[in-house]
Formats: structure tokens, sequence, C-alpha cells
């Protein structure tokens, strides 16, 4: 009885750690594929910085998931996030560019442009 158990908790048990090793993967993927869009975004302000569309020079990028967005769930084909290319940074502020970029899971994708606050914003 004892052995039936333990080999009908095995047959459940395999499939599971399928899954879960899928989920881990995934999520590593996509920690890989946000690395890259900050790569990207880094080297894209560095280029507009050196053609004057603003003052450089950028230190590096990082980029978070905007509000609605959850990189932790398995199901969505994609995310938005806010990426900060960082120019000047002291022990209590920074300043930097902002880029918003959408991300797509399933093709392994981004793309991405630079945020300008419109001028009738009076900023």
């Amino acid at each position: 009885m004892a052995r039936r158990l333990a080999a009908a908790v095995l047959l459940i048990a395999l499939p599971l750690a399928g899954c879960a090793s899928r989920a881990a993967d995934e999520r590593r993927s996509r920690v890989q594929l946000v690395k890259r869009l900050e790569r990207a975004v880094t080297v894209t302000a560095r280029r507009q910085a050196a053609a004057g569309e603003f003052k450089g020079p950028v230190l590096r990028a990082r980029c978070q998931p905007r509000v609605g967005s959850n990189p932790d769930d398995l199901t969505s084909p994609g995310a938005r996030y806010r990426c900060l290319a960082v120019t000047y940074e002291s022990k209590l502020s920074y300043i930097a560019q902002e880029y918003l970029a959408t991300v797509d899971w399933r093709h392994r994708t981004f793309t991405f442009y630079r945020y300008k606050i419109p001028l009738f914003y009076g900023v």
C-alpha cells in the first residue's frame, strides 16, 4: 500500500516539477531580456547625447515595470517598462532622460522611445 501511494505521489510530482522548471526558465529569460533592454537604452541614450539631443554623459540605464505591468505574470504576452538613462547622480538626487518601452515576452523583443514632456505643460 505504501509503495502504491509513493508511486502515485511520484507520478503527480514529476509533471509539476517540470512546470516549476519551465516557470523558472521563463523568469530567467525575462530578466535577461530586461537586461538587454537596459543595455539598448544605454547605447541609444549615449548616441543621442553625443548628437546633442540632451546633455550627457549617460552613466547607465535602469528599467522598472510601469504601473499595471507585472513581469511575474507568466500568462502575460508582454509588459510596459519605464527606463531612466541617468546623466547625473549625487547622494540625494539624480537627473535622467526617460524612455518608455514595450516588451514582448513571446517573441523576446522590445521597442522603446525617448519620452519628452510636451511643451504645453510649461516645464
